[in-house]
Parts: C-alpha cells; structure tokens; sequence
C-alpha cells in the first residue's frame, strides 16, 4: 500500500469471506469505530442484500473456476451501513 491508501477505504477478505484486514477509512464508510468490530466477521456484514444473498457463492464459484463476471472491471458499487443504510461507494 502507498503512503496515499490512508485516505482510501481498503478491505482485505480471505477465500472464506471473512475480512482479514480493514483499515480506518473503510470502518468510517462503513460507520464502525473499531477495526475489532469487523475483523473475523463474513464480509457480507458490510454487503447489503441482495448481493449477500449468494456473495459467497461469487467467491467460491471464483476460486475454483479462476473465472469471474465483476473482478477487473470498473464498477459503482455499495456497502451497507451500521445503521443499515446503504451507501454508494
């Protein structure tokens, strides 16, 4: 990461869909205070339905095939809320 990814809300999650590291600027996005209020937890806690509704199969379905519709490609997308809102980004 450079020294200008500080500002930029960065999520790293495993093949098991759980966020392995999410930095501050992703926290205040999402409305969490705390990085321990997320580490650990699936990503689809910050994935609004309905794109939770099958976002692990997405990722299963990727690593086995190596193929995917939405990685490499420029796209809006949004993050649920805290609150339970959902917020473009």
């Amino acid at each position: 990461m450079s020294r200008n990814d500080d500002t930029k809300g960065i999520i790293i999650m495993g093949a098991n869909c759980l966020i392995r590291m999410i930095n501050d600027a992703a926290c205040e996005l999402v409305g969490y205070q705390y990085k321990s209020e997320l580490m650990g937890k699936n990503i689809n806690a910050i994935v609004p339905p309905p794109f939770s509704r099958n976002h692990n199969n997405y990722v299963r379905n990727y690593i086995q095939t190596g193929q995917s519709k939405v990685l490499d490609k420029l796209r809006e997308f949004v993050v649920l809320h805290k609150e339970r809102y959902v917020r473009p980004i």
